[in-house]
């Protein structure tokens, strides 16, 4: 990360520090303490001169790749020449999940849940982006676990500063016929083999 101000613990401004992902995703970068030492983000407190003398020394002892290293999770965001135009189509998509109906269970109607695992593989099936589960903003011990339609925060900002959110729709998705086919012929062969065993047996069937 680099420092977007000075901070008691991790240095100057202009700074590049290494941190926890946690930190990092949950408290520096939202709170507009820090921001990933992406290169373009280097560049540009490079020109304004907002870089201390430890970041330009990061800078002369490795060059980009030295920045590069020391964000926490940089490797894992979108290349730098693709970002905008990810972000771009986040604002103006969004991702479909289809869960089963929980017949047994009324008052929790939905089989199962959406995580952010969910979320990064339907963005790559569906948006084809490459999202790391590690950028959306959603802790392990709250997934969707309802139908309907919601914003997820992402650990990215716009052009404007504005955090990007991922727009998530959870629907109810039906049986596939060719489970219920199955399941019928299935149930028809049992009839079958126990009709044939009664027979076998001299047993008349009801009428």
């Amino acid at each position: 990360m680099v420092l977007l101000q000075d901070h008691e613990k991790l240095g100057k401004q202009g700074d590049i520090v290494t941190v926890k992902a946690g930190h990092a995703r949950y408290t520096l970068f939202p709170q507009g303490i820090a921001d990933y030492a992406i290169p373009s983000v280097v560049r540009d407190m490079k020109a304004r001169g907002l870089l201390s003398e430890q970041g330009l020394l990061k800078l002369r002892g490795g060059g980009k790749q030295a920045a590069a290293a020391a964000a926490v999770d940089a490797a894992k965001l979108p290349p730098e020449q693709q970002l905008p135009q990810i972000i771009d189509l986040l604002h103006s998509k969004h991702v479909v999940i289809g869960r089963r109906f929980n017949q047994q269970h009324p008052e929790q109607p939905m089989l199962g849940e959406v995580t952010a695992q969910h979320l990064a593989a339907c963005a790559a099936k569906q948006l084809h982006v490459s999202l790391p589960p590690e950028l959306i903003l959603m802790h392990s011990h709250s997934p969707i676990k309802a139908f309907g339609s919601f914003k997820v925060p992402l650990n990215l900002k716009d052009s404007e500063g504005q955090q990007v959110e991922l727009e998530v729709e959870v629907n109810r998705t039906r049986r596939s016929s060719r489970v219920r086919q199955h399941k019928l012929r299935l149930f028809g062969g049992q009839q079958e083999k126990a009709g044939a065993a009664a027979a076998a047996a001299g047993v008349q069937p009801a009428a």
